[in-house]
């Protein structure tokens, strides 16, 4: 609460020097109504889901002051049964969060009952400095690295879910962030993210990340490489990736080594996109591989392994297997009208999720998705029997 009021009073300091053309005001109203059918519940559920995002980003050149509120929640049958599918269909909806581990406390639970939860937090509050050669982030902000478009094998900082229905907004964290630019287009970042300890409650050196990618490009191949080095949770992070152009298809690797206490691994993704124009119809396609070195035999899936759920606590990984595909496609049939289909897969169960969009564009600040979610095959990461049917609204202003 302190660095609340902290921070409005700055705001209120940073607007007595501001021309109205510095300050933007926005966001959105998200309502998500859900009807679910899972076989190993053997029951139907009923779910609303709640999203309210409010933006503030004041500009006093080279300053910017960004801000946003976040009002999230669900009712419903989930929270009642308590159960592992619940959870899984949380994580399709739900914002994901590391509060429990942020630097400050910018959250509070307005409402707790068997039936409904309803969370408020400040998921932006970063003020930023812009020059000519360097940009300096303070604050809670979100960044992202690596080349993954469903799958990340180099952001471990509030990824999203390979199977989130929106990914409009990724998780903010407590960090500070350094990008120094070079003459040639290349530029080296940096990061801090400090944390505090999951079971102390306390700031902790060996529950932060400290960060560095350089960014370059080779201009004979027409590429871009990445080189990123850290030290995530006290542990060693390599990894290296590149993208470029071929035959008109974008194709995109990283490849990242991480060092564990118990064991080292080499986690990997590759994938490609490709846009067209057939028959007047604008259409997008991808193809994803990805190899999760942390993960377990599709054997062994009900031993326990301590690296991958530490894994999965912190909310930096989703999958339990090995290896896995993604693909999708998007076809815009009228400029209003899309329909976008994808499907995840697990190469070595052979059990997968498919997920259909139907994406409306009813007016410049009104839209409405008819989505459709089906999981197939063996049980294990996914949930096997889902049958799953929502309508997202959403509300701009």
């Amino acid at each position: 609460m302190k660095v609340l009021l902290a921070s409005l009073l700055c705001l209120m300091v940073a607007l007595q020097y501001c021309a109205a053309e510095d300050i933007s005001f926005g966001g959105h109203i998200k309502y998500q109504p859900t009807f679910s059918r899972i076989a190993t519940d053997q029951s139907n559920s009923l779910d609303g889901f709640l999203d309210i995002r409010t933006r503030l980003s004041v500009k006093v050149s080279p300053l910017e002051f960004n801000l946003h509120g976040l009002l999230s929640g669900v009712s419903g049958d989930t929270l009642e049964k308590n159960s592992v599918s619940s959870a899984f269909l949380n994580n399709l909806f739900l914002p994901l969060t590391g509060e429990n581990s942020e630097t400050f406390d910018l959250s509070r639970e307005l409402h707790a009952g068997e039936r409904s939860k309803y969370n408020i937090m400040l998921d932006r509050l970063n003020l930023a400095y812009t020059d000519k050669d360097y940009i300096i982030k303070l604050g809670r902000q979100a960044v992202s690295w690596g080349n993954g478009i469903l799958f990340q094998v180099v952001d471990v900082f509030n990824p999203f879910s390979p199977v989130a229905v929106d990914r409009e907004y990724k998780s903010g964290s407590d960090l500070a962030y350094f990008q120094y630019l070079f003459s040639d287009g290349s530029d080296l970042q940096f990061l801090i993210v400090p944390r505090r300890d999951f079971l102390t409650g306390n700031i902790s050196d060996s529950s932060s990340s400290y960060a560095a990618k350089y960014h370059g490009r080779i201009n004979k191949f027409s590429a871009d490489y990445d080189i990123v080095a850290a030290r995530h949770f006290d542990k060693v992070m390599l990894a290296a990736g590149a993208y470029g152009d071929i035959y008109g298809s974008v194709v995109r690797a990283d490849l990242a080594w991480m060092q564990t206490l118990d064991r080292d691994f080499i986690s990997a993704v590759l994938n490609a996109d490709r846009s067209w124009t057939i028959g007047g119809k604008n259409i997008y396609a991808f193809i994803e591989l990805f190899f999760n070195g942390s993960g377990l035999d599709c054997c062994n899936y009900r031993e326990p392994d301590a690296v991958l759920l530490e894994r999965f606590r912190r909310a930096e990984i989703f999958t339990a297997g090995r290896l896995y595909s993604a693909s999708g496609i998007r076809i815009e049939l009228t400029p209003l009208y899309n329909v976008f289909v994808s499907e995840v897969l697990n190469l070595e169960k052979g059990s997968g999720l498919l997920q259909l969009k139907n994406e409306f564009d009813i007016s410049d600040d009104l839209t409405a998705v008819l989505g459709l979610n089906i999981s197939h095959g063996a049980t294990g990461d996914t949930i096997s029997g889902l049958r799953q049917l929502y309508l997202r609204v959403a509300y701009y202003f």
